[in-house]
């Protein structure tokens, strides 16, 4: 499966909150708050990351990654828009993914990390465990580790 996501979940505006939607209606936070997504979804178009992740397609950005040891010291030496590959099982990477997007705009927490985890199974945990370690997230190792 290919997983295009590219913007992250706080970052995207809702449908009621984009101008032009459905009767011009703003959401409850007012045009400013869409605005202001607007122009952060537009400042990372030219910073977009694609992965491959042991045959599943993933897109980020590289502000997103760089909150992984392994894809800050990776990016510092990749400069082109070619596709990364990294030979590790692509399934769990979309939760790495989901925590490092979470890391990135400020909505990661303990309590955040454990309202997901305590809803997958024992071996996903241990796959992200696993996960976290080779990509060198220590903010989800401390977590996983004490749980």
């Amino acid at each position: 499966p290919h997983h295009t996501v590219v913007a992250s979940p706080a970052l995207t505006a809702p449908r009621s909150a984009v101008p032009g939607a459905v009767g011009g209606a703003v959401g409850p936070q007012g045009p400013h708050v869409a605005e202001e997504r607007a122009q952060v979804v537009l400042n990372y178009q030219d910073r977009i990351v694609r992965l491959n992740i042991g045959g599943e397609k993933y897109l980020s950005t590289w502000e997103t990654l760089c909150h992984s040891g392994v894809f800050s010291s990776l990016l510092k030496y990749k400069f082109d828009k070619e596709e990364i590959f990294i030979d590790r099982d692509g399934a769990p990477f979309k939760w790495i993914l989901s925590f490092l997007r979470a890391i990135s705009v400020g909505l990661f927490s303990k309590n955040y990390a454990i309202n997901i985890l305590e809803h997958l199974s024992y071996v996903e945990r241990l796959a992200i465990l696993e996960e976290a370690e080779f990509y060198e997230i220590p903010q989800l190792l401390g977590i996983l580790k004490a749980g």
